[in-house]
């Protein structure tokens, strides 16, 4: 049987409308996974430059309260069963209370109470929810030191800061500065735990907030850009201190704080007076701490591969909220550790998930000139202080007076600096 030109006409433009139809089903399909796939990685995205959710998981159990003093009773956990001071935070953020060691344990009902040190807010009640941190001080009377406030104009407006004189009897630090600089989703509160040492030292401590931390002005966008901008008021706090008297000015950067004190040092201005910078549980490579904490919350690691992706990439960033794409290789210390050029102090412990012991010790190891790692007892993020502080407060003395003793900046003077690993 053979098919005249009609026929065979006919059977070739049905072939090409099914192949047509192939091609646009299969571009209509592509086209709606990739939208999904925008949609979740712009939702994971997100969670990486919004605010965290203030959760509190945790429930007081029992309060005791009598004329010798007070006591609070948790269910166990390794967390509420550790060494040391911490704090909690209760009644939906309006409480805050300081808790010494612990006193007792019950094994058989899993409660462990620890004494009331220092309150803030309504006293705690039995059945509300609270949640754990290192914060031990919420105000800086809570420290027992007095300080007054600052208010720094910033890109975005202000940015108040805390401003912590020595005591008279310790005053011999003159001309020398610590800008104390909190991490992300935290506040001005956390990082009082160094206080104490640079007031015994004389040395003059400010207390930053930059954009976007509920204390400073927010940017346009609302969102954290994990150091890249925020560095920016924290400049403006430098040269406040510079303006104020400081000669030398030692950065003292918590988590997030430590990326700030980093692109600070590298971006300032004013960077030739800062001499040194104390860094605690830093997080020296975000890129690898976004995928870290994807996989703490069971992402797949391909799509969070997308989501950092679309942080970086044009114009993808605006379906995260952003203004500007991200440049994480800026924020990049290892990769950049050639950049570093003054003593960095690092205090880190292995049992942080958050950021990578192991980027802390193979920054260490790069620029074994400038970079002392004190390797601390297993400890969630930012607790470190917390779990070890007889440690931390030694070291970071003898450190902070061998930086003082040396000179205006002993590294880009070409003194021999002597705090390696």
């Amino acid at each position: 049987m053979f098919c005249n030109r009609e026929q065979l006409a006919t059977a070739q433009c049905k072939k090409k409308t099914r192949a047509r139809t192939f091609v646009i089903g299969a571009l209509t399909i592509a086209g709606a996974v990739f939208g999904v796939l925008c949609a979740t990685g712009a939702a994971v995205a997100r969670k990486v430059v919004g605010p965290a959710p203030r959760r509190e998981p945790l429930t007081i159990v029992a309060v005791d309260r009598n004329s010798v003093g007070a006591t609070l009773s948790l269910h166990s956990s390794p967390e509420t069963l550790a060494p040391g001071e911490y704090g909690i935070v209760y009644d939906q953020g309006r409480g805050h209370a300081r808790l010494g060691e612990a006193l007792t344990s019950d094994k058989t009902h899993h409660i462990v109470t620890r004494p009331i040190v220092k309150w803030n807010g309504e006293f705690p009640t039995a059945g509300m929810s609270a949640r754990w941190t290192g914060m031990t001080a919420l105000t800086p009377e809570d420290t027992g030191f007095s300080a007054r406030d600052v208010d720094l104009a910033v890109e975005c407006g202000t940015a108040p800061a805390w401003l912590f004189s020595p005591s008279p009897e310790t005053n011999s630090g003159e001309g020398t500065w610590a800008i104390h600089i909190h991490g992300r989703n935290s506040s001005r509160g956390s990082v009082m735990r160094t206080i104490p040492v640079f007031d015994s030292l004389g040395i003059t401590s400010l207390v930053v907030s930059y954009r976007n931390d509920n204390d400073a002005s927010p940017s346009a966008d609302g969102k954290s850009l994990l150091g890249q901008t925020e560095w920016r008021d924290v400049d403006v706090a430098l040269k406040y201190a510079i303006g104020h008297g400081a000669k030398r000015v030692i950065l003292v950067g918590w988590s997030m704080g430590a990326s700030i004190a980093l692109r600070l040092i590298t971006m300032s201005h004013h960077s030739s007076v800062v001499v040194g910078a104390t860094l605690i549980a830093p997080v020296v490579d975000w890129r690898d701490s976004i995928r870290t904490g994807a996989r703490r919350l069971g992402i797949p690691n391909a799509l969070a591969k997308f989501s950092v992706w679309m942080l970086e990439t044009r114009p993808f960033h605006r379906l995260v909220g952003l203004k500007d794409p991200f440049s994480l290789n800026e924020l990049n210390w290892i990769r950049a550790a050639e950049k570093l050029s003054i003593p960095l102090l690092l205090f880190h412990s292995p049992g942080d998930t958050v950021a990578s012991f192991t980027l802390s010790r193979a920054l260490a190891r790069q620029r074994p000139d400038l970079v002392r790692l004190v390797q601390l007892p297993s400890a969630p993020h930012s607790l470190e202080w917390n779990r070890a502080p007889g440690i931390c407060e030694s070291e970071l003395r003898e450190w902070v007076s061998h930086l003082t003793q040396a000179g205006p900046n002993p590294s880009r003077d070409g003194a021999t600096n002597k705090c390696s690993m």
